[in-house]
């Protein structure tokens, strides 16, 4: 099925696309949609071969400095008294989301988790280390609240190396002071 019909499909609300009795793309939960692995390993593998490594990374970089300036953002309203780090600037033309309450900003996280950690690895794997340690450092206030300890030292760790990479000694604290939280909260 091309993939303008599943598209098509997709916006106009139909039931998900199956392909020989397996589910190729459909809803996960409201506003959320999963791939099967085939399709999504497919469309990777296009991207790298239709897009020009310039454009990928541009790409990349786009929607990692979206998840984190969002990040900020719902951390004004999850951990308000907690200090904000001056982050990597946005990209002209990007604007990150903004919530009109702690509970939306709360929804958007638990929606998200998996996301801010998959966006940490790519960030590291990319070579984009501030944005590497600046995600998790944004996260730790969130993470002190709501103890994912799983992901909260999973990032920390990137975060740390990434800190160590770009020779930034504040960040690099920040970090192995999250990464010190997440241990003692962990281990009561």
């Amino acid at each position: 099925m091309p993939m303008l019909t599943v598209c098509d499909r997709i916006r106009s609300g139909l039931r998900p696309v199956h392909w020989r009795n397996n589910t190729v793309i459909g809803m996960a939960r409201p506003d959320r949609y999963e791939f099967h692995d085939l399709l999504r390993a497919y469309a990777a593998d296009q991207a790298r071969y239709e897009e020009p490594p310039e454009g990928r990374e541009a790409a990349l970089r786009r929607v990692l400095l979206w998840y984190l300036h969002t990040a900020d953002a719902a951390q004004t309203w999850i951990n308000p008294q907690e200090a904000h780090i001056l982050l990597e600037p946005l990209s002209e033309g990007l604007t990150p989301a903004s919530f009109a309450d702690y509970d939306e900003a709360m929804r958007w996280y638990e929606a998200e988790r998996g996301n801010l950690l998959a966006a940490t690895r790519a960030a590291e794997e990319a070579g984009l280390d501030v944005i590497a340690w600046q995600l998790p450092a944004v996260l730790r206030s969130m993470h002190m609240i709501l103890n994912p300890f799983e992901e909260w030292l999973a990032m920390s760790r990137i975060g740390l190396g990434a800190a160590r990479r770009v020779g930034d000694r504040m960040a690099e604290a920040e970090l192995l002071e999250s990464l010190g939280m997440a241990y003692t909260q962990s281990h009561p």
